[in-house]
């Protein structure tokens, strides 16, 4: 359980991603930080080298993913530091979400696209015909029954579901919703 938390000082968040210790990392867009907020409340800047964070992701090893607004997205290191970009051609990548197979997906809002990327870095288009497709989740997890989920998932925008291999993905998007 989270203590209370302040909003002194955020400025544009975008990205939230939780990692296995409770800890929750925030996307200070408008400040150019990524913020890391204990679940004592106290919060302290995980990064702020990183142009315009936006996106945040964690795989399942705990490495936190961001994406920036130059187009790029960012693998850091446990102290928040980010070395090299783990991808750098996208336009404008909002949101970021893995699946169970360790591949990151990015919502490139500008590209009216969805990528995909294995472990290794190796691109390939996953959805085209989006209207600026913002934020996107997998659920429930696998092996869990919808009916016995306990996630929730919020987005802020019209909901478009995808089938994929009988897991269920979700993106958001600008003004058309396609249900397959």
């Amino acid at each position: 359980m989270f203590a209370s938390v302040s909003a002194s000082g955020v400025n544009g968040p975008v990205g939230l991603a939780f990692d296995a210790f409770g800890n929750l990392f925030e996307s200070n867009t408008g400040n150019g930080t990524i913020d890391k907020i204990m679940p004592d409340g106290s919060r302290t800047i995980f990064n702020s080298t990183i142009n315009v964070p936006l996106g945040l992701a964690l795989n399942e090893n705990g490495t936190l993913f961001a994406a920036d607004g130059t187009g790029a997205i960012w693998k850091l290191n446990s102290r928040g530091m980010a070395a090299t970009a783990f991808a750098s051609n996208l336009s404008l990548p909002v949101g970021l979400a893995f699946d169970t197979s360790g591949s990151l997906f990015a919502a490139d809002f500008n590209n009216n696209a969805v990528f995909r990327f294995t472990p290794t870095g190796t691109e390939t288009v996953f959805a085209t015909g989006l209207r600026g497709p913002e934020f996107l989740a997998f659920g429930p997890p696998r092996g869990v029954p919808e009916s016995t989920a306990t996630g929730v998932l919020l987005l802020i925008s019209v909901l478009v579901l995808i089938v994929i291999k009988s897991r269920r993905f979700f993106v958001s998007h600008s003004q058309t919703a396609r249900r397959s």
